[in-house]
């Protein structure tokens, strides 16, 4: 038997009740799902708010995978091996991104470029990108997950 909160969980944004400070017909984040430009968020909050919901919603509307992690029983290995398995047409969608708004946003190709990320592998497919167009002073920090420099914190 299907339990009743999946059975009544919203199929579409527009079922979509609650978060209504943030989420309505014509707001930004409404209009960037539904725009395929939202790029990524973390949802917060105690159990039954709609966070897990939302995120569903967000992945069908853009076309994507929804993989769902419990941050109570998943580990950092766990989560790795996930980012191992990313599609790889993302990543192409990274470079592609790239290669179409490079040049309009950074049109000195001398210019000082920092690339990171938070895992490292959208940081380096970036910077591959960027020297392909001929960018000749791009730096790539890789992740700051595996950041092994100094911390500095006031």
């Amino acid at each position: 038997m299907i339990p009743l909160s999946t059975r009544m969980r919203s199929q579409t944004l527009e079922e979509f009740s609650g978060q209504e400070n943030f989420l309505y017909e014509g707001s930004l984040f409404y209009n960037s799902i539904k725009n395929k430009t939202f790029d990524s968020a973390i949802f917060f909050g105690p159990s039954g708010t709609g966070k897990t919901t939302l995120a569903r919603l967000i992945a069908r509307e853009m076309g994507g995978n929804f993989h769902e992690l419990n941050a109570s029983v998943t580990g950092t290995k766990e989560l790795k091996e996930l980012i191992d398995h990313v599609d790889p047409d993302f990543y192409q969608s990274i470079k592609n991104a790239i290669l179409e708004r490079a040049e309009k946003e950074l049109p000195q190709k001398d210019q000082l470029i920092l690339v990171y990320c938070r895992s490292g592998r959208r940081s380096k497919i970036a910077a591959q990108a960027l020297a392909e167009l001929g960018y000749t002073d791009v730096l790539e920090f890789g992740g700051i997950l595996d950041w092994t420099g100094e911390i500095v914190t006031e």
